[in-house]
Order: C-alpha cells, then sequence, then structure tokens
C-alpha cells in the first residue's frame, strides 16, 4: 500500500474499502499518515447490514459441511442452531471443530453423541467474541436468523477478527 501510495503520489487518500476490511484500513491510513498525506475514510450507508455482502451463503448445513471439509486445517465454530450438529460432526476434524451450544441438557447431550470432544464444547450465553478469542478460530459458521436483532453482533465481530463467515440460510 504504501509504495502504490507513494507511487501515485495523491493529494488525499480516500479509503473507500469494505467496513469489515479492518487490516486493509489500517494499511491505508498507516501509508498516508507516514507519507504525510490526508487520508479520509468514507462511510458506508448502513454499514449494520454491510456485513451480508462479505460472508459466504450456503443453502442448508449439508452444503456448509462440503465448505468446511476443505478446510482441514481451520478451528470452525459451529454457532446457532444445536440441532444441526450430526451433519457437521461426522465430515469434520474433532480436533478443529468446536460448538457454540445453549447450555441444555438436550444440546450438551447431542454434542457428546456426535462426538465434539467436551473441551470444544462452548455451552453459554453473551457475546461471541469470548469464544472467537479463547479458541483462536478462524470459521463462523451460523444460521441465517432473527436472533431479535443479534445476527449482526454475532457476525460482525467475526468480520473484525478476520474470519471466515459462513452463513446457513434459515430453512
Amino acid at each position: 500500500m504504501l509504495s502504490y501510495i507513494r507511487q501515485t503520489n495523491p493529494r488525499k487518500v480516500i479509503d473507500a474499502t469494505h467496513p469489515y476490511a479492518t487490516a486493509t484500513q489500517t494499511r491505508i491510513r498507516r501509508s498516508a499518515e507516514q507519507l504525510g498525506i490526508p487520508c479520509q475514510r468514507m462511510k458506508i450507508e448502513n454499514e449494520q447490514e454491510a456485513w451480508r455482502d462479505v460472508v459466504q451463503w450456503v443453502e442448508n448445513p449439508a452444503e456448509a459441511a462440503a465448505v468446511l471439509s476443505r478446510l482441514s486445517e481451520a478451528n470452525i465454530l459451529l454457532a446457532g442452531d444445536y440441532r444441526n450438529l450430526p451433519h457437521y460432526a461426522s465430515l469434520l476434524r474433532k480436533d478443529h471443530l468446536f460448538c457454540r451450544i445453549v447450555p441444555t441438557v438436550e444440546a450438551l447431550d447431542l454434542a457428546k453423541k456426535v462426538g465434539v470432544p467436551e473441551t470444544h464444547i462452548v455451552a453459554a450465553y453473551g457475546p461471541y467474541t469470548r469464544a472467537f478469542d479463547m479458541l483462536g478460530i478462524d470459521v463462523l459458521v451460523i444460521r441465517d436468523v432473527a436472533l431479535d436483532g443479534g445476527l449482526a453482533e454475532c457476525v460482525i465481530p467475526a468480520l473484525e477478527r478476520q474470519m471466515h463467515v459462513l452463513m446457513v440460510r434459515d430453512e
């Protein structure tokens, strides 16, 4: 970025990158600062919904599992509907599979039944960011459901951490 800005020699740098391209935004801002060139961040309308354009959409859990099976070394957090765990558990490496489920007996029993190691089960309410940061998650898998307006609150922190988000369309 520094080399490009130096080469083009603009009077001003305007950052119009996607709202969740935070690493790129940082490189742009630092490069402009280093060269003493003013930098302005362009605000995108309706940023709260902009995440829908950068997640990877799949139609169902089977399609999601197929995508995930190609990410053999990624730490994957399955979030949301615990009833879909069987779609994933048989195809994915258990040492890289984590699930965030509601802390109910049914959810815990199913996670154990499909072979998710107990140390890879996050049975909790509250912010996803705790699980992201503790477990070194690379990929978040979540269903496109109305969580009382909370879906963006799950997805945006994942994108800000440069995670790949796989969004399963609500059935």
